[in-house]
Formats: C-alpha cells, sequence, structure tokens
C-alpha cells in the first residue's frame, strides 16, 4: 500500500508539473507574439512617420542652373537664387533661363544677390511674394512687370537705381514700401518717389483710390504713372 501511495503522489506531482510548464509555454507564447506584435506595429507606426515627414519636408526640384555667379533653382513654386554676386543682364526675357518656368512661380528668394536683371521676372503671372535682399543695389527696367499678382513690394535701403517702368501693368500693386534708411528713394501712402519727394515714379495702378493729391514737392513724374486717376 505504500509503494502504490508513493506511485500515485509521484504522478500528481508530474501532472502539476506538466500542466504548469503547458501554462508557462502558452503565457511566453502569448507575452512574445503580443511582444512581436507590438514591435511590428510600432516599427509601421515609425515607418509612416518617416514617410510623412519625408513627404512633408521634401520638394522637388523643377530646375536649376547658373546666371554668372550665382546658382538658380525652382523648387516646388518657389524660384531661388544662391550666392553672392550680380545676376547676368539678359537682352530680352526669352533669353533668361528660369522664363519658361514663369507661369508656375509664386515666390522668389533671391538672397546674396547684388542686382536684379532687366525683364528677370517679367510677367510672372503667379508671382505673390517677392523680399528684396539688402544686398540689391540696383533693379533693371522691366524686372517685374505684368506681376499681375503682386500686391505689395518693400525696396531696401541698399537700392541706389530703379529702371524704367519695373512694376509696370502689376495691376493688384496696391504698397510700394521704401526702408528710411535708403537714400535714393522713399515711399508716402505706398506711393513711390525719389529721396526729396521732387519726383513721382510710380503711383501703384492696384490702388483704388478715386483720386490722388500730390504733394506739392513734386515737380516731375515718370510717364503713364496715374492712368484712371484723378489728380
Amino acid at each position: 500500500m505504500v509503494h502504490n501511495c508513493n506511485l500515485t503522489i509521484k504522478t500528481v506531482v508530474a501532472i502539476i508539473v506538466i500542466a504548469l510548464a503547458a501554462c508557462s509555454s502558452g503565457g511566453s507564447s502569448s507575452s512574445g507574439s503580443s511582444s512581436s506584435d507590438g514591435k511590428s506595429s510600432n516599427d509601421s507606426g515609425q515607418s509612416s512617420a518617416n514617410i510623412s515627414t519625408t513627404t512633408k519636408s521634401s520638394e522637388k526640384v523643377i530646375a536649376s542652373g547658373y546666371t554668372d555667379d550665382l546658382e538658380w533653382k525652382i523648387v516646388g513654386t518657389t524660384l531661388i537664387f544662391s550666392g553672392n554676386g550680380r545676376m547676368k543682364v539678359y537682352s530680352a526675357p526669352i533669353d533668361i533661363p528660369w522664363y519658361q518656368y514663369r507661369q508656375d512661380i509664386t515666390e522668389l528668394k533671391i538672397d546674396g544677390v547684388e542686382n536684379i536683371a532687366s525683364f528677370a521676372f517679367f510677367a510672372f503671372s503667379k508671382l505673390t511674394s517677392v523680399t528684396i535682399p539688402n544686398s540689391v543695389e540696383t533693379i533693371g527696367k522691366w524686372a517685374f512687370k505684368d506681376c499681375e499678382k503682386l500686391k505689395t513690394i518693400i525696396i531696401p535701403n541698399s537700392v541706389n537705381s530703379i529702371g524704367q517702368d519695373v512694376f509696370g501693368d502689376c495691376k493688384n500693386l496696391t504698397f510700394i514700401n521704401v526702408d528710411e534708411n535708403n537714400t535714393k528713394f522713399s515711399a508716402e501712402d505706398g506711393v513711390l518717389f525719389n529721396k526729396a519727394k521732387t519726383t513721382l515714379i510710380k503711383y501703384p495702378i492696384g490702388k483704388t483710390n478715386a483720386t490722388y493729391t500730390i504733394p506739392n514737392t513734386v515737380t516731375h513724374m515718370v510717364n503713364r504713372l496715374l492712368r484712371g486717376i484723378r489728380i
């Protein structure tokens, strides 16, 4: 009887050990699966975030090249100039390498540029934003002519020469501002003058004023300034 009792106890213990081992194995497997799934989920989430970030931060370079000392490139809808030096002066808009993209450009960035060449942004009909850096000394003729969506322009203190009809036919241009430290030009109520306000250079045609009172200091006006405006 003692022998049989010992056998029975051993059998029960063996069953319990097997059962515990099975439970332990199942829990570990479940935990491992969960961990694996969690890792997979995390990896997937991290991958999606990286893709999203890359898509958001990267922009396609449409075209690029050089104009004398400067590099230019079109990124998305922004035309960017970089480097230090002068922009090449072209004899006609059709000769300008970025001119063929004029219908796509909405913004300009022209860091380090010493001049804005004649015709440089002629008929950029979707251009809405321009920041002229303090490095620019001259703006050539017709540089922004026919930029129909351009609304405001700020001329920095470095500019000492503005060519013929630079902002001609900019239908939505309502305001021209000039840095107060500029020694050649000034502005009043969004209208461009020489520094002494003896010459009225440009009255923005986007202004909705029915009448305009010319300052008493003005002795000369550039042609085609005030079309449709009673003075």
